[in-house]
């Protein structure tokens, strides 16, 4: 027997029989349909998203001055840490919760417990470690600062899996709401500690005060509450999926670790400091998109696999959306790096526009990279997920240190080669277990590498006439041309409409109702 709980349900005034609400508690948002859901959900989710990356560049701006680039070399390991918390709010656990057609509420439970053990013992471990820590990124002198920092995961636990059940059951305006308000308090709380002169320190205020009013806003909003753990064998499925994906992102952190590791410890903080910021350039159009479209693409996708013509559709519209709006937005930024580099931060930051223009080739292979991410959680892949990562990464962390000889110039190109190589043979790993064809995948990025380019090329001959160097009035002339030309090539070429109008049509449709989950 199968049951689910509408909206309507939280605010009658009959009390449900016991037996429906615990059948009901891990899917009180699954009626409905599941296109029209996911679409509300993508709409606010991306509204959200908008607004948090404009508060975040304001404070990437206002924290930079003040810091520069002597002090803001600590950056690098917040980001990494902010990283490392996705093993616990992200962790393979909480995304079986969000795979899963069944998920009782014992087990629910017990998945929780263990996600905020994990979030005790990587606090405790990581500040004992400390010392070693910052001698290891170039910054002994900072050691207070990373054991407070480790406090993010301590807070990260609690909240993983109140998170997942909110995004299962496509209640992203919940989870937009929490997350704007942690975004807004503190980077305001980072700005006003950087302009009274506390240095690193409001760089640790800032993601302490995120991550204890995303942990506290989370519980607040997700009606689910924990109770008695389930046996352990009940679990054991989880476990399995868990461990293959949190291997993976476990991976994936100590690649994005690595590097500025490196960098701190060969070349010094101002390098750490400089390629931090080129990589914040990158990473804040891209996660500021891929964040967000997972908590819908995994879902959906979820949802479809097993109807081949189905999932093959999304996957393709997926591709087309994040190209659309995340290829030519890199072009831009690349094009204009230098203007955008002096105006926003400084001359004291230039040296970071030329490692940004290096990354940007990164950044359009990981567009791709975190849709074939997508599609091995959503298609339940997670061993293959496992063993290809366990197969590449060591590559891509070897590709650092084969940069090293020529500086961080050399890293950053190495890396970003070695991140293109790996698009297509990822693609033809999970494309079997998917139901999907290379054409799908020709297909989806075809339209919007062509859009791009002719962005780019529009973009390099308006700078030859105007330099947008001369100050504001002509960055946001060259801007506008960079945005007028992907709007007018749209409009005017019949196959791309066509193309943005079926994503449009897709979103507005609701071809596959929402299952009734059983608990």
């Amino acid at each position: 027997m199968t049951a689910t709980l509408p909206p309507s349900a939280a605010r009658s005034t009959a009390r449900p029989e016991p037996a429906k609400r615990r059948r009901a508690e891990t899917d009180w948002h699954a009626s409905g349909r599941l296109a029209s859901a996911a679409a509300r959900g993508g709409l606010v989710t991306a509204l959200g998203t908008w607004a948090r990356c404009a508060v975040q560049l304001v404070t990437v701006i206002g924290v930079t001055r003040a810091l520069g680039p002597s002090q803001y070399g600590f950056a690098a390991v917040v980001i990494v840490y902010n990283a490392g918390t996705e093993l616990i709010r992200g962790s393979g656990l909480a995304s079986a919760v969000i795979q899963r057609k069944r998920v009782p509420h014992g087990s629910a439970s017990t998945v929780h417990y263990l996600n905020c053990a994990l979030g005790v013992l990587l606090t405790a471990v990581l500040m004992a470690a400390a010392p070693a820590i910052s001698t290891v990124f170039g910054m002994g002198h900072a050691t207070r600062d990373v054991a407070l920092l480790a406090l993010v995961f301590l807070l990260a636990g609690p909240a993983a899996v109140p998170a997942a059940l909110l995004a299962r059951n496509l209640a992203f305006g919940r989870l937009a709401a929490v997350e704007f308000t942690a975004v807004v308090a503190s980077c305001g709380t980072a700005l006003a500690l950087a302009a009274g002169g506390a240095g690193s320190s409001a760089l640790v205020a800032q993601a302490l005060v995120a991550s204890a009013l995303s942990c506290v806003g989370t519980l607040l909003v997700c009606p689910w509450r924990p109770g008695r753990p389930a046996p352990w064998r009940t679990v054991r499925g989880y476990a399995a999926f868990g461990a293959n994906v949190a291997g993976v992102q476990a991976l994936n952190l100590l690649t994005r670790s690595v590097d500025k590791a490196l960098v701190g410890g060969f070349f010094g903080p101002v390098s750490a400091a400089l390629y931090t910021q080129a990589g914040q350039l990158l990473l804040l159009p891209l996660e500021q998109v891929a964040t967000p479209m997972q908590r819908v693409a995994v879902p959906a996708l979820s949802r479809v696999h097993g109807n081949r013509d189905a999932f093959r559709h999304c996957y393709r519209t997926l591709v087309s959306l994040v190209g659309y709006i995340l290829w030519p937005m890199f072009i831009t930024l690349a094009v204009l790096a230098d203007a955008i580099v002096e105006a926003l931060f400084g001359s004291e930051w230039a040296a970071a526009a030329e490692l940004f223009r290096i990354l940007v080739i990164a950044g359009v292979a990981q567009v791709l990279g975190h849709v074939t991410a997508w599609v091995f959680v959503a298609s339940g892949q997670v061993r293959r997920q496992t063993l290809w990562a366990v197969t590449t990464r060591p590559l891509v962390i070897g590709s650092f240190f084969i940069g090293i000889p020529w500086g961080v110039r050399g890293m950053a190109l190495s890396y970003a080669l070695a991140s293109l190589a790996m698009v297509l043979p990822g693609f033809l790993v999970v494309r079997r277990g998917a139901g999907l064809a290379v054409s799908d995948l020709l297909r989806a990025v075809l339209r919007p590498a062509l859009l791009s380019t002719a962005v780019g090329v529009v973009l390099l001959a308006t700078v030859a006439l105007v330099d947008p160097r001369q100050g504001w009035p002509a960055l946001f002339g060259c801007a506008a041309t960079a945005v007028l030309t992907a709007v007018g090539l749209t409009l005017v070429i019949p196959s791309v409409r066509a193309e943005l109008a079926g994503v449009i049509g897709l979103l507005r449709r609701a071809p596959v109702p929402a299952e009734k989950v059983p608990s």
